[in-house]
């Protein structure tokens, strides 16, 4: 069993753009765009703590898809909007990453996640060093704040 953040939905597009080369030429950062089918650009949202950069180490022996994108985004050329890689999710079927993207096992390596391999989903999330309670405690306080404020709204 894994836990990974799902970032596309079936049939959205998911692309890796090269962003730029370190001046070493050895790293090669780049970051995702998520498309809806009818051209909606998705905003991923994510943590502080994942927007690391990603990136792929010159030389290194890449596998799974994680091969093609390291193909498209190494080969040379100054033109970094062409260093590009996009993939179309199939029906019924994920993209998922880990949160420590760059050490993660996940869609990169492994490929799409079908809809029959998912069995739940994360209801409350416990930072490191702290106890059940006080994360089940965190949960229940955001649940009431957002509740109160739809409901002040509504009246």
């Amino acid at each position: 069993y894994m836990i990974k953040r799902v970032v596309a939905l079936p049939k959205d597009t998911i692309t890796f753009y090269l962003t730029h080369v370190s001046e070493n030429d050895l790293y090669y950062y780049y970051e995702i765009k998520v498309t809806k089918p009818n051209g909606e650009q998705i905003e991923l949202n994510e943590s502080s703590y994942i927007n690391e950069p990603m990136y792929l180490v010159k030389g290194y022996n890449y596998s799974g898809l994680l091969n093609q994108i390291a193909q498209n985004l190494l080969k040379g050329g100054d033109d970094l909007d062409n260093r590009k890689f996009s993939i179309t999710i199939s029906e019924n079927c994920y993209f998922v990453l880990g949160d420590n993207r760059n050490h993660s096992l996940d869609c990169r390596d492994f490929g799409e996640v079908s809809s029959a391999d998912i069995c739940g989903d994360v209801r409350i999330h416990v930072k490191y060093g702290e106890s059940i309670w006080i994360a089940l405690f965190r949960k229940i306080k955001s649940y009431l704040s957002v509740n109160y404020l739809n409901l002040k709204e509504n009246l």
